[in-house]
């Protein structure tokens, strides 16, 4: 009996220990980086816009050749013959994986752009040389955008799901 009491005792001491740390909900993750604590330096910002650079084009991305008559394909038929003969929609998905690529690397881009400017460096050369590279890759992507779509929405910061849902054409 008395060592159950004991159990008790201990705990009772070890929820009240515990209780009286304020701050032990209010944590950084440490298997994760967070913006809280993620543009401080140089080096997060070489990063940052780093990353911009893997929304570019690759090898599964649409070849916008298939656009013109320079290109052709030798199959009767896929996505990429249904570009060729101008029977294609914003359901194919060789241009749905183009739409939602480009998006991505625009709200990047735009991400970027909105947070550079919590970096504390003395080194504004590169701070104003990797600004100037997010928007360029910005405006690419909007080219890329433009020249299948048309007139696309124009996003110029990140935005909310209710944001999102209200947007039109530029």
């Amino acid at each position: 009996m008395k060592l159950n009491s004991y159990k008790y005792l201990y705990l009772v001491f070890a929820i009240l220990t515990i209780s009286c740390n304020k701050e032990l909900l209010n944590t950084i993750p440490n298997d994760r980086i967070t913006s809280n604590i993620f543009w401080t330096t140089e080096k997060d910002a070489i990063i940052a816009s780093n990353a911009l650079y893997t929304f570019l084009d690759g090898t599964e991305q649409l070849h916008r050749d298939v656009f013109t008559d320079i290109a052709h394909t030798n199959t009767q038929y896929g996505d990429y013959k249904a570009i060729e003969l101008g029977s294609y929609n914003a359901l194919n998905p060789v241009i749905e994986v183009e739409w939602v690529n480009d998006y991505k690397g625009i709200r990047a881009a735009n991400y970027f752009l909105e947070n550079i400017n919590r970096v504390e460096s003395v080194n504004t050369e590169l701070i104003t040389h990797l600004t100037g590279e997010a928007r360029a890759l910005r405006a690419f992507f909007y080219i890329k955008l433009a020249f299948i779509y048309g007139n696309v929405p124009l996003i110029t910061k990140t935005l909310t799901i209710e944001e999102s849902r209200n947007l039109t054409q530029s």
